[in-house]
């Protein structure tokens, strides 16, 4: 039986009668084509595997079609079936040695399985032939970069470019590995050069604002971000760079406009409406605040800054119990972030949950034992509740992991001082002075009686000249 829907341009109807046969365990023989249309919608719809199933069956009626053996090449590469894929492409390479769509996807396999070399090889073949260069060009520079070549991989993002300037993915990485080589004036010089001779460019415009922003030069950068926005009025990477600067020139009405016009062309995003929510927290407009942490909560209800910052609010409007419930969502989704036991043990401390709060530090120094912002507060939450073994006990587990930490040296001296241990207080305090000098005046914070203040003098007096 033959069924011919070649020129059925109802395609979930195509689909449709396809399962349908599958479904009454038929077997019917369709055109080429029909197939093509099954397996594109599959694709479309990102179900692979049924791709495949329809790529199976086609492929047994129609053995010899080179079409449906890429096709089955292309979905196994989808899920990560590279060997299989390759096996495939060789066989279709006995029948079709030069084929362009082939020879793209082996060397894409090559990258895959990391046989780097081999991919280079392929892709520079099939630059010979090609008409446009700039996708071969760019594939060969990601390969370096692969590889860890950094400066290959730029110049061929640059030779990419010269083909095509308006290829995005070879701007994009061609940024990626200047910073990472660190040659920022090199791409500074690159941008500006490449503005001069496409002047439209808003991506070379972005990316040049992003190398000033990372060279400090605030100004610059701000105005390379809004020309990039001139260009294309609805490019929100654009404004939402010019909100960060905005924000780190504490400008935040003019960051929240930003982040506003970027809203309008980047709806949903959790971390967009965290932006714009951090502005109303700076200016301090909490509730305001907590409405846009809640907006982004709603796109994304898995976004623990969200509920951590909203919690930060909060805890600044004095509604601790209710930060506490926010703290405690952001660290069910990422328990692993430090902060949000701390915030959890601010809020318990608040509220007057001495011991709560103290369980709660402990979890941030598990998690982060190289954070001396963690020791420091749990040890002065104890010292200050009269637990001053305890802190002290804290401040010297801090000093085996902090161990260049001189403020975590002073206040451990301050503490064993406290508890009568002088002897290793004054050996702690030279290591301090030697760390930093500068900082030994927070010990008179805690000893107001002169004779324990000439005698840390006599020390420190020794260390003014080092």
């Amino acid at each position: 039986m033959v069924d011919d829907f070649k020129n059925d341009d109802n395609v979930l109807e195509v689909v449709e009668r396809f399962e349908q046969m599958l479904e009454n365990d038929e077997q019917h023989f369709f055109d080429v084509q029909v197939y093509e249309m099954v397996i594109t919608y599959y694709r479309q719809e990102n179900k692979i595997k049924q791709a495949l199933q329809v790529c199976n069956i086609a492929s047994h009626q129609y053995p010899f079609s080179m079409e449906l053996l890429l096709e089955k090449a292309h979905l196994l590469t989808h899920l990560d079936k590279y060997n299989q894929a390759l096996e495939l492409v060789e066989k279709i390479s006995t029948f079709q040695p030069t084929d362009y769509d082939t020879l793209f996807l082996k060397a894409n396999i090559y990258v895959q399985l990391g046989n780097y070399q081999e991919a280079i090889d392929v892709y520079g073949f099939l630059l010979k032939f090609a008409s446009e260069k700039d996708e071969l060009l760019y594939n060969i520079g990601y390969t370096y970069q692969s590889m860890g070549f950094y400066d290959k991989a730029i110049a061929f993002y640059k030779k990419a470019l010269k083909h095509n300037l308006n290829n995005e993915a070879a701007v994009l990485e061609l940024a990626y590995c200047l910073d990472i080589t660190g040659n920022l004036e090199d791409g500074l010089e690159y941008y500006k050069k490449f503005i001069d001779e496409n002047p439209y460019s808003f991506l070379a415009w972005y990316h040049l604002g992003m190398t000033y922003a990372k060279l400090g030069n605030m100004t610059d950068a701000l105005n390379a971000y809004e020309y990039s926005t001139l260009i294309k009025d609805d490019f929100a990477p654009g404004y939402i760079e010019i909100g960060n600067i905005y924000i780190t020139l504490s400008r935040y009405d003019e960051a929240q406009k930003a982040f506003e016009t970027a809203l309008l062309h980047e709806t949903f995003s959790a971390d967009l409406y965290c932006k714009l929510a951090y502005t109303f927290e700076l200016k301090k407009e909490y509730y305001a605040a907590i409405t846009h942490y809640k907006e982004a909560m709603e796109v994304d209800k898995l976004w623990d800054d969200a509920w951590f910052r909203a919690g930060l609010c909060l805890f600044s409007l004095n509604k601790y119990y209710e930060s506490l419930h926010y703290f405690r969502k952001a660290t069910q989704i990422n328990g692993i972030n430090e902060n949000y036991w701390l915030a959890i043990a601010d809020a318990e401390f608040a509220m007057g949950n001495i011991l709560s709060s103290l369980d709660a530090y402990e979890e941030a120094s598990n998690l982060a034992p190289d954070n001396p912002i963690v020791w420091l507060k749990w040890a002065t939450t104890m010292y200050d509740h009269g637990y001053i073994d305890k802190a002290t006990e804290v401040v010297l587990d801090a000093l085996d992991e902090c161990p260049e930490n001189a403020e975590i040296h002073y206040r451990a001296v301050a503490y064993l001082i406290s508890t009568g241990k002088y002897k290793q207080a004054f050996n702690l305090l030279e290591n301090a002075l030697i760390l930093d000098f500068d900082k030994h005046t927070m010990l008179f914070d805690f000893f107001s009686d002169l004779e324990t203040q000439k005698a840390l003098y006599q020390i420190i007096d020794q260390y003014k000249t080092l």
